[in-house]
């Protein structure tokens, strides 16, 4: 996804500072857990090219749980989602936007599971850096604690609910859905709105 960024001025800096993070980031992990620094680096493509589950999120999931076997519908509202999200942020000028905007459109279109959520680090800075705030911003806000935090407690809640484990799934999964989903659309909505009011 961030291959959008060589069509701006500034893209080829902005993917080199990301690679040289993730490879300064895999080293510290790879010293401290006593890892081979090359498998942990292409670990996650290991595990995708063998992963069978479903993702937390992502529209290919969603596809799965309401019992798609076709990936042509799924494919294409993925790149639809893809398409909306570029044409957005490339009338912004802020990269932190940008990049916030990114991270969320992942969650959409590509397989995560929950320890995945920590790239919604960079829209939680985002929101929490602006000066003004608006009532999405503390959507957003709120929306990542309970990525991180709120399904997990739901999750031990309802072992003593619901007895049934793939009913216990199913719900948690489309609280994430109906909660992600709007959230994220609307946060595409505003950045749009916010660059036809300033426009570049």
């Amino acid at each position: 996804l961030n291959l959008i960024y060589f069509k701006k001025a500034k893209g080829f800096l902005v993917l080199t500072l990301a690679a040289f993070i993730c490879l300064i980031s895999t080293g510290i992990i790879a010293t401290v857990i006593t890892a081979d620094f090359s498998q942990l680096l292409l670990g996650p493509f290991k595990v995708a090219s063998i992963s069978t589950g479903v993702g937390w999120l992502d529209v290919f999931a969603i596809s799965s749980n309401i019992g798609l076997d076709s990936k042509i519908p799924p494919l294409i509202i993925s790149l639809t989602i893809m398409i909306t999200t570029y044409f957005v942020i490339s009338r912004s000028e802020s990269i932190i936007e940008q990049i916030s905007l990114l991270c969320m459109l992942s969650c959409c279109v590509v397989f995560h599971l929950q320890y995945d959520m920590i790239l919604l680090l960079v829209p939680l800075i985002w929101t929490l850096t602006k000066d003004k705030k608006e009532i999405i911003d503390y959507l957003i806000i709120v929306l990542i604690f309970y990525l991180w935090f709120g399904n997990s407690a739901l999750a031990r809640i309802y072992t003593y609910l619901v007895k049934d484990n793939s009913t216990q799934e199913s719900i948690l999964f489309w609280q994430r859905v109906l909660l992600f989903y709007p959230i994220f659309f609307v946060s595409l909505f505003k950045s749009y709105r916010k660059s036809r009011l300033h426009p570049k």
